[in-house]
C-alpha cells in the first residue's frame, strides 16, 4: 500500500479489493482510500468493472399462491358466570397477585392501581373468563369492585337488527336485507 499526498494536504492510503475469477486471475474490483486527520477518519469508495459478465441469479420456481381461508370474526358476546362464582375467582386471583388474605369483603376494597399486580390479575381473568378490558377502560378499573362491576354485565354479539330478523316476526315488518 502506498501512502501518497492528494491536492488537499491530506495523508490517505489505497488499498485494491481484488474479486478472483474462476480461471484464478485476480481482477480489481473496488478501490478505496481512507483518509484520518484533523477532519476525522472518511473513505471513498470506487468501484471497477470486471470483465466477465455477470451470471443472472436462478430464483426458484414460484408455487401456487397462498389464499387464506376466510374466517369468522372473533364472537364478542360475553355471558357473565354466576355471582358466587366470579366472586370466589375474583378473591382468588386478587389474593395471589397481591399475596395478601383478604376475607370475603375485603377483596371488593382491594386497590389494584400498583404494577404489576394489576397487569397480573387483568390476565389471568382474561384468560378464566375469556373476556379482556379495553384499553378504553383500564382507567376505571381502580379497585375490585370496578373490576366485578366489568366482568358481571353481559356482552351481546348481535345488533338489535340481526336479532330481529332470527326471531320469527309478524306479518306486517319484513327485513330487506338485500338493498343498495
Amino acid at each position: 500500500m502506498a501512502t501518497p499526498k492528494d491536492g488537499s494536504g491530506r495523508q490517505g492510503s489505497w488499498t485494491f479489493i481484488t474479486r478472483d475469477l474462476e480461471d484464478r486471475t485476480a481482477v480489481p474490483f473496488a478501490v478505496y482510500r481512507t483518509y484520518s486527520g484533523a477532519g476525522g477518519f472518511w473513505k471513498t469508495f470506487s468501484f471497477g468493472k470486471t470483465s466477465k459478465e455477470p451470471v443472472a441469479m436462478q430464483l426458484p420456481e414460484p408455487g401456487p399462491p397462498v389464499v387464506p381461508a376466510p374466517t369468522s370474526p372473533p364472537s364478542l358476546s360475553y355471558n357473565p358466570p354466576e355471582s358466587s362464582d366470579l366472586e370466589a375467582l375474583l378473591s382468588s386471583v386478587l389474593r395471589d397477585a397481591y399475596r395478601t388474605q383478604t376475607g370475603p369483603a375485603d377483596w371488593r376494597c382491594q386497590d389494584i392501581t400498583s404494577e404489576p399486580g394489576r397487569t397480573q390479575v387483568l390476565t389471568r381473568l382474561a384468560r378464566d373468563l375469556g373476556r379482556t378490558v379495553p384499553g378504553s377502560q383500564l382507567h376505571e378499573m381502580r379497585r375490585g369492585e370496578d373490576v366485578e362491576r366489568f366482568y358481571s354485565i353481559p356482552v351481546r354479539d348481535k345488533n338489535r337488527l340481526e336479532e330481529m330478523a332470527v326471531k320469527e316476526l309478524p306479518a306486517n315488518i319484513k327485513i330487506n336485507w338485500d338493498y343498495e
